[in-house]
């Protein structure tokens, strides 16, 4: 179970409806295609990108109404952890949206749609087939990460 110490006080990370909702309303990405909250934040943390990791705890600690921390008390309790250790605040919650049980059917389908292969095409232009590469890379890096980020240890 993830969780944050913020003044003394022990918050657990839950993955459920109050944080999809919230990440939904605050956290989804428009661009090319509609990115969903949960979508953002569980592609942001295979990045490591810190803006994810605020954003699942501000989502993850909802369910405290009106005992949850500031958005600047868990900012600054994540600076802190970060100070620490770069990679474990991550591992700490990835498992969190990976093993829910709330969540399950969506990572597995996103995984599924990862790894399916495009074919080659047979006129295929050199920028095609070179995009097709990098999305093979890019695809093996996730998977990469995906496993770092399962090797979880302990939890702050």
């Amino acid at each position: 179970m993830a969780e944050l110490i913020i003044d003394d006080k022990t918050y657990q990370a839950k993955a459920t409806f109050k944080f999809e909702k919230l990440a939904n309303e605050r956290y989804s990405e428009s661009g090319g295609q509609d990115i969903g909250g949960f979508m953002s934040i569980y592609l942001g943390l295979l990045q490591f990108d810190s803006l994810s990791l605020l954003a699942f705890w501000d989502c993850a600690l909802q369910h405290y109404k009106k005992d949850r921390p500031s958005i600047d008390a868990i900012e600054d309790k994540l600076e802190e952890l970060i100070e620490e250790d770069s990679e474990q605040p991550f591992k700490d919650v990835f498992g969190v949206l990976d093993d829910s049980g709330f969540f399950r059917k969506r990572v597995k389908d996103i995984w599924t749609e990862l790894e399916k292969e495009e074919p080659e095409r047979e006129e295929e232009t050199p920028e095609q087939a070179k995009e097709r590469e990098d999305q093979k890379k890019m695809i093996e890096f996730m998977k990469k990460r995906r496993e770092e980020l399962k090797e979880q240890t302990s939890t702050k």
